[in-house]
């Protein structure tokens, strides 16, 4: 693939590791002089993806509906002053896909698809900390001094919920275990792992 474009594929019936019927694969063509930025994401529906991107006008989060033909940016998730350089980055989807969660210049942000600003839930966020959304309206990220940090959405403290060892080194959030009482991690060092909560 180019770098014009971005590939997916997508099992919806993860559950069923016997049917791939509903195993899809597209390709999404980026609008010209856009520089994708890290990772992607895709609605809970399948319907969108949101990823970073940056353009002459900086870096900030886009929002591509598969039904149309271009991405359009999501109004105020780009860089905070003339002088920063990064914007929104580590795009995550809502469980009800209306809010997407984000990391900018080391806070956790919050923004609603249907209009308005972007709300801070937390600062000291690791730099292109992976995100994860917990099933009892809390987030999850990594911490810039290190572990792993949850804190409710709607805005409240941050508590560190796992001291990772050194072994891990880096390390990515993928998904919260059913029940809440653990998380999906990448690592380079040990590649898929739990850390229990």
């Amino acid at each position: 693939f180019s770098d014009r474009q971005v590939a997916i594929s997508e099992l919806s019936s993860f559950n069923n590791a016997n049917s791939l019927a509903n195993l899809v694969r597209l390709e999404v063509n980026l609008p010209q002089r856009l520089q994708l930025f890290g990772p992607f994401d895709i609605s809970p529906d399948g319907s969108q993806i949101v990823f970073s991107g940056s353009d002459s006008s900086g870096q900030r989060l886009w929002l591509r509906k598969l039904g149309s033909i271009s991405a359009e940016p999501i109004p105020s998730t780009g860089p905070l002053s003339d002088v920063a350089v990064t914007g929104g980055v580590s795009p995550r989807f809502s469980p009800d896909g209306d809010s997407i969660l984000f990391v900018r210049d080391g806070r956790l942000e919050i923004v609603a698809l249907g209009g308005g600003p972007p709300r801070v839930i937390a600062e000291g966020v690791r730099a292109r900390s992976s995100l994860v959304w917990g099933n009892s309206g809390s987030a999850y990220y990594a911490g810039a001094g290190g572990g792993i940090w949850r804190v409710p959405v709607i805005g409240g403290t941050p508590e560190k919920v796992i001291s990772l060892n050194s072994e891990y080194g880096n390390f990515g959030l993928l998904e919260v275990l059913p029940g809440e009482n653990g998380i999906l991690i990448s690592t380079e060092e040990t590649g898929l792992a739990v850390a229990s909560l």
